[in-house]
């Protein structure tokens, strides 16, 4: 009414032709929504009809849910009552916990599984002892599992994984070493000496004792190992040998990736020994004699002037360094064979606080939402986002989906001409007001 007063206005001021022309431009615009509201109301026809067909497919969920709540009512506990109770203990947040665990441990595992290319009973194992892991150290299931990732990139094999795992958590943890690097090392030596895994707990407690022993670190011995690992084992030396040697290295300054060279290139002048060396120290046979003889004849004969003539830089400041330090060598490695088990002890004393009281229970409290997650709530899971899917590429619900579009659509475009209308009314009507 009020629009309609509006327009009469216009017409009352006497402007008769301009009163003509608005209202053939409002009955084209009224003709061009009500076309639009005719096709919208078929689209509500058609929406109705594809919500109908997506009802008939949602019915058979729901007829699933109503078995699955008779099913709990024989039990004496309903849906209902789940809810409710999960509500009150905040159930939303431990079922988030639980899958969010569940789900990436599971994804851990099996790449661990692409990896090694184990036997179901292989794998079983192999999870249940990172489980454990979990449960019982600072790191938890998934970080575990993830230590087993980088032994296995090491080369190690399921059975071997399992066997070095706890010590290469052992390492990681002494001295706050990333998971994958910890188990670089460990795998690392391991293959340069040729070593099974049953002696990575020895291998751990040699590095771990060689850096509290010397002015070193695991992470510094690791660099080092990777340079001269491979000619101490030619060379007849076993880990314990190498570190103790890396170690007075290190006390003089040649660490890490230093150390390990300068000694890598001390070692291949004597598996490979010249002339001019032999004619100071006399014929040099590691294999028969072994690296200690050799070693104690070679810096008890040779100069640092002869070493430095004969030898590359390298291996000329390495001998430097350990000729005066020949008996301190010896006695460093038997203070290093004599630490068994110190890397598990070690492991324990840098956790044995606050910290790592905190870092334990979150461990434990992931384990535990693992197995939680894993009591059959994962597969059922699995199986709602399959069937929502499934749901979802059906053609009733891609009908229902393309009918709700045109359906907004049209609607949008029915309410922007009503809009257009009074728009054009109000602005002719203030037009003639102002006249």
């Amino acid at each position: 009414m009020e629009q309609a007063a509006r327009l009469r206005l216009i017409i009352d001021t006497g402007d008769g032709q301009r009163a003509v022309d608005i209202l053939d431009r409002l009955e084209k615009q009224a003709a061009a929504t009500e076309r639009a509201t005719d096709r919208l109301s078929g689209e509500m026809r058609g929406l109705a009809s594809a919500g109908d067909k997506l009802g008939d497919e949602s019915s058979q969920t729901d007829d699933q849910l109503k078995k699955m709540d008779r099913s709990g009512h024989a039990v004496g506990i309903t849906f209902g009552q789940i809810r409710n109770i999960l509500i009150a203990v905040g159930g939303v947040a431990v079922f988030k916990k639980a899958t969010d665990s569940a789900v990436s441990f599971e994804s851990q595992m099996d790449r661990v599984g692409a990896l090694v290319r184990g036997t179901a009973g292989e794998m079983e194992t192999l999870e249940e002892i990172t489980r454990k892991l979990g449960a019982t150290t600072q790191f938890t299931a998934t970080q575990a599992g993830e230590g087993a990732e980088a032994l296995s990139l090491a080369g190690l094999k399921v059975a071997e994984i399992v066997k070095a795992l706890p010590d290469t958590l052992n390492l990681a943890a002494i001295e706050n070493l990333d998971l994958g690097r910890a188990a670089e090392i460990l795998g690392t030596t391991l293959n340069q000496f040729e070593e099974d895994a049953s002696q990575a707990t020895r291998i751990a407690d040699a590095l771990a004792a060689a850096s509290t022993e010397a002015a070193t670190s695991v992470e510094e011995l690791g660099e080092a190992l990777k340079f001269t690992g491979g000619s101490a084992k030619i060379a007849g030396l076993d880990v314990e040998g190498t570190v103790a040697l890396l170690g007075k290295l290190a006390d003089s300054g040649l660490k890490g990736g230093l150390g390990g060279t300068a000694l890598n290139r001390f070692i291949q002048e004597l598996i490979t020994p010249s002339d001019d060396l032999e004619s100071i120290v006399g014929k040099i046979d590691l294999q028969a004699e072994g690296f200690e003889a050799v070693f104690k004849r070679v810096t008890s004969l040779l100069t640092e002037e002869q070493a430095f003539a004969i030898f590359d830089e390298r291996a000329a400041r390495a001998f430097a360094f350990l000729r005066p330090a020949a008996d301190d060598v010896a006695v460093l490695e038997k203070r290093i064979r004599s630490l068994g088990g110190v890397s598990a002890q070690m492991a324990q004393e840098v956790t044995d606080n606050t910290a790592g009281a905190f870092k334990s229970a979150l461990a434990a409290a992931e384990s535990a939402a693992i197995t939680f997650g894993q009591a059959g709530w994962l597969d059922g899971l699995e199986a709602a986002i399959e069937e929502t899917a499934d749901l979802m590429r059906s053609m009733p619900f891609q009908e229902f989906a393309a009918n709700a579009g045109k359906f907004f659509g049209d609607a949008a475009f029915a309410a922007a001409g009503f809009l257009s209308i009074i728009r054009q009314i109000n602005g002719e009507a203030e037009k003639g007001a102002e006249k």
